[in-house]
Parts: structure tokens; sequence; C-alpha cells
């Protein structure tokens, strides 16, 4: 069955949403954030030529603005299997946790899915890893990576944009269905929704954050898995 073609979406100035319907195995989304001279992108996607697309999407809306830097949300291959398409020069920014567990897992996901078409693969971790924050400056746009696992899985980074209101999940937030739990911490799950939570001011316990969505920030969630989901204004 073929999928829909994947979305580009300016959520923000400068500030690109690249969805992948339909959110299921392997079909993630990523992000990037455009400066004058440059883009920082918001994870890769799980085979070849979705990753060729990927950077051909972001390129064409940037102008072919040369990539900066690469965050890593978490160590999944949908999210961290584009990295070794990474021109030279580029730094990849995750969690010390995440790439650790990028080398520790290796290629085993095409043994649990076989079928992908993954064409070429090859093993590349962050090449600069941090603790609890660290601070990125797209030109005047401020981009906040905040460690908030473990949860979804061990090294857990939110990439928050406060001056636009935007917050990227990775794969702590599912927009319509539940989210995938094998390898976090399902005890430590509800302290990383409030962090996002408190990071956009939303005023609600993470139970309900985790069915309500759109009661964050501005564009909150759906950059992990399925359609984008926006604040409700009251």
């Amino acid at each position: 069955m073929s999928l829909p073609d994947p979305q580009l979406a300016e959520v923000a100035p400068g500030v690109l949403a690249y969805v992948q319907p339909d959110g299921s195995w392997m079909v993630n989304n990523a992000g990037a954030v455009v400066g004058r001279s440059g883009v920082v992108l918001v994870d890769t996607t799980s085979t070849e030529s979705r990753n060729r697309a990927l950077l051909a999407a972001v390129a064409e809306r940037s102008g072919g603005l040369p990539l900066r830097t690469l965050v890593n949300t978490h160590h999944h291959a949908d999210h961290t299997f584009g990295n070794w398409l990474m021109p030279p020069g580029v730094t990849i920014v995750g969690h010390r946790r995440c790439r650790d567990e990028v080398l520790r897992a290796g290629l085993v996901v095409q043994a649990l899915f076989p079928d992908v078409a993954y064409g070429e693969v090859r093993v590349t971790p962050p090449t600069l890893t941090f603790e609890d924050s660290l601070t990125l400056h797209v030109d005047d746009t401020v981009v906040q990576l905040v460690f908030v696992g473990p949860a979804h899985t061990l090294g857990d980074v939110i990439a928050w944009l406060p001056g636009h209101g935007v917050v990227f999940t990775g794969d702590l937030v599912f927009h319509g269905a539940h989210p995938f739990l094998a390898e976090g911490c399902l005890a430590n799950y509800p302290r990383a929704l409030e962090e996002i939570a408190r990071r956009t001011e939303a005023r609600q316990p993470a139970s309900r954050l985790s069915q309500r969505l759109r009661q964050g920030a501005d564009w909150i969630g759906g950059f992990g898995r399925g359609p984008l989901a926006r604040r409700m204004r009251h």
C-alpha cells in the first residue's frame, strides 16, 4: 500500500515540520529551523530514500542553505538512520544516552522490521553530547534542547523554541495514537510530559496533557508521530 507524500509545513517563521503520513512503524516526522545562513535539522527518518527526500525538501524550502546542525531527539532508527547522510562539517547533537544507544542498537531494527526497504544505512551516532540542556542559536532563534528522559527511551530530548511557541517532542507525543514504550521508563513518563507542559505553560496535569495536547504551545507534539497539533486558544 502506498502512503501519501510527506508534507513540509511552516509552523512559525523559519520553523518547518516535515510530516510523513501515516505515522505508523518506521514512518516518523522531523523538523527544521531555517536561519539566514544555515539550517538546523531536528531528527532524520528511517530509510535512505525517505532521508534523501527529507534533505531535498528542506534544501528546496531553505533556498539551498547549508545544514549546520542535526539534533537527534532519541536513538531510534527512524530518527537517526539518516545521520550518515549529513554533509561534512555538520554537528550531530544528542543526549549522551542517545549516543550510547545508537551504538548499542546498531542495525538490529532491520531484523525486527525486515520488510522495510532501508537502502544503504551506516550507524552514525551524535558527535556532540550533553547531560541536562544545551542551547542552540539559529541567528535570532533560540532552540533549547532539554533532556526529559528516560521516558519513551533512555535519552529523550525535546527542542523548545520559546520565541516561536513551538516544541519538537520526538516520540514522547503520538498525536492520535498511544505512545510506544518498550525500552524507556513508564514511571518517569508523566514527569517528561510535565516538563513539556511547564515549558509551554500548559496548566494541566500530565495525564490530561497526554490526551489533550492542543493546550500547550502554539504548536506542540505530532513531530514524532501523527499530524501536527495546534494550541486551542481561549
